[in-house]
């Protein structure tokens, strides 16, 4: 099959696009609810605190605040989950998960130490998805102790496979894991940086199928690969990195950091950033769309998801990450947003001539 290249032109998808958009949470910046007496980090500072994924429960919102910079007081937060009710206004502070005195304690609900062969000195662990077994390899919901967790290394691009029925981990690489040096400068909203990151993005076709996929992509690139799980299962590979079967799906028109699969049609989800905007397409098919454009809206998507706890509907956040980059976030503009995805799956046409999403061969 001919290799497929996505690109994204939207000159005119803006009034089709923008208003499919529905604000759920929004910040300037991120803040805890910190219990008075919690020991502070003498570094912290709301301007340094970057969200880079969430997960939607049926009453609380999930957020990861990872230290990219120190001081943050917890890396996993909390808030309750609007239902019916979704506010333009509301910037609710962050709760510590699970607890603030687990976070004070340094705890941990269970620990898997990852031999030494598989990290790297400057290891950077920046994705992660579940690949969840039923005991009669059906796919579908199984438990804790029966799945493969792949795990993206970005700043030494690899994958690292974690068998949670055998405890075993180990890493994989590829050369289409690594960053693209023609790719390495973002342009977004007339902010401009260099970032040379490798695998990011990280979506698992729908489950219950043989041929199961890992959907995956360098933050520096323009390019989406796809590997057969059956070959991260496998174990270490005992020959050359380029072995691995690693097949190009197609090119976007610019980087994206998230990838995701709607699980109401297996579509995949990606989000080109200097485009602003977010897309869909059925690998494999001439189906495509953009599902949601916005300049002011869509800037920096850092994570996106079809939530089951929401009939399938596509959540993302976005954050302004080029000024968290440049260290420009003003505590008096709109920063982060949570929102949702708002047209149902029937209603989104998908064709080169309404969307103009092209697919060249």
């Amino acid at each position: 099959m001919a290799t497929k290249l996505l690109q994204i032109c939207l000159l005119s998808a803006i009034t089709y696009a923008s208003a499919e958009l529905e604000i759920v949470n929004q910040w300037n910046l991120l803040s805890y609810d910190i219990p008075y007496g919690f020991p502070t980090h003498k570094d912290f500072n709301p301007e340094n605190t970057m969200s880079t994924g969430f997960e939607v429960g049926w009453e609380r919102v999930f957020i990861t605040t990872p230290r990219l910079r120190p001081g943050n007081p917890s890396t996993l937060g909390w808030f309750p989950r609007s239902k019916g009710d979704y506010s333009a206004t509301v910037s609710p502070q962050l709760q510590a998960y699970p607890s603030w005195e687990w976070h004070a304690a340094a705890g941990k609900v269970r620990s898997i130490t990852f031999p030494s062969e598989v990290l790297r000195l400057n290891t950077l662990f920046t994705n992660i998805v579940l690949d969840d077994l039923n005991e009669d390899a059906a796919g579908g919901y199984g438990n804790c102790d029966n799945i493969f967790a792949y795990i993206s290394d970005s700043t030494n691009p690899g994958v690292l496979v974690y068998d949670s029925r055998n405890d075993r981990a180990w890493r994989l690489s590829h050369p289409a894991m690594f960053p693209d040096p023609d790719f390495g400068t973002y342009n977004v909203a007339g902010d401009s940086f260099t970032l040379m990151d490798g695998i990011i993005g990280l979506a698992l076709s729908p489950p219950g199928t043989s041929t199961r996929r890992l959907y995956f992509q360098a933050f520096a690139s323009d390019r989406i690969y796809t590997i057969p799980v059956s070959a991260l299962r496998a174990g270490p590979n005992q020959g050359d990195d380029a072995d691995l079967p690693v097949s190009l799906l197609g090119t976007k028109s610019s980087q994206a950091a998230p990838l995701a699969v709607d699980n109401r049609d297996g579509s995949l989800i990606f989000a080109p950033i200097s485009e602003t905007a977010v897309a869909s397409w059925v690998p494999g098919s001439t189906e495509h769309g953009v599902l949601a454009y916005s300049p002011e809206l869509l800037q920096f998507p850092l994570d996106v998801r079809s939530v089951d706890r929401d009939s399938g509907t596509i959540w993302l956040i976005t954050t302004r990450f080029q000024k968290f980059f440049k260290q420009t976030l003003s505590n008096k503009e709109t920063n982060f947003r949570l929102m949702r995805i708002t047209k149902p799956i029937d209603d989104v046409v998908r064709s080169l001539s309404n969307n103009s999403l092209l697919l060249k061969k």
